[in-house]
């Protein structure tokens, strides 16, 4: 089949880990470099003059975009704040890298695609209310900036070209991307993999 769209894969940005210890010298400017070329990653591939074969990228983040499990531990108790938890911590993650998640923001209205894979260390992608938060954070960060489309176009461009995954992303005859965690002994028990 022909091809109708150039791939981009990107793996193990552990955004967040910081968190765990925020004091760490030089902690902030990590930050800083990170959202930096981060945003200038993805900004060069938005740009129209970068397309091959004038064909739209799609970005697949392949696992462990968010590092919950530095942050949450690999062992959480069962309990009914754990979604709740989570959202907090996916909350103050996303701030720090607003100006990434501002970016993919750009790279999605430039009319690429993202598909973000589920990897061990972001198991509680697995959760639907995760997911949309992340989809609505990045709708919210661009209905912020000025831009000709109304909040609803954003909303409606965003959604259908942002996408999870929990295994592996795949287009038969072309590529089969994994985050591979399910090949590892450590990972390799249900308890491991289920977020709870």
């Amino acid at each position: 089949t022909t091809p109708t769209e150039n791939i981009l894969v990107i793996s193990d940005l552990h955004l967040g880990e910081y968190l765990a210890n925020e004091s760490a010298p030089g902690a902030e400017e990590y930050i800083r470099i990170l959202n930096k070329e981060l945003s200038d990653f993805i900004r060069h591939y938005t740009d129209t003059e970068n397309r091959q074969n004038a064909l739209p990228w799609h970005l697949i983040i392949d696992g462990d975009m968010v590092d919950f499990l530095r942050l949450v531990g690999s062992d959480p108790e069962c309990r009914d704040d754990y979604r709740d938890e989570l959202l907090e911590i996916l909350k103050r993650v996303l701030y720090v890298h607003r100006p990434l998640f501002r970016e993919i923001g750009r790279f999605l209205l430039a009319g690429h695609r993202v598909t973000i894979l589920e990897g061990n260390h972001d198991a509680e992608l697995y959760f639907q209310e995760i997911r949309d938060y992340i989809t609505f954070y990045v709708i919210a960060l661009l209905n912020t900036n000025r831009s000709n489309l109304s909040p609803e176009e954003i909303s409606q461009q965003i959604s259908s070209r942002l996408s999870f995954r929990f295994w592996f992303e795949v287009e038969v005859g072309r590529y089969h991307i994994e985050h591979g965690h399910q090949y590892d002994a450590f990972c390799s028990f249900e308890y491991q993999l289920a977020p709870y």
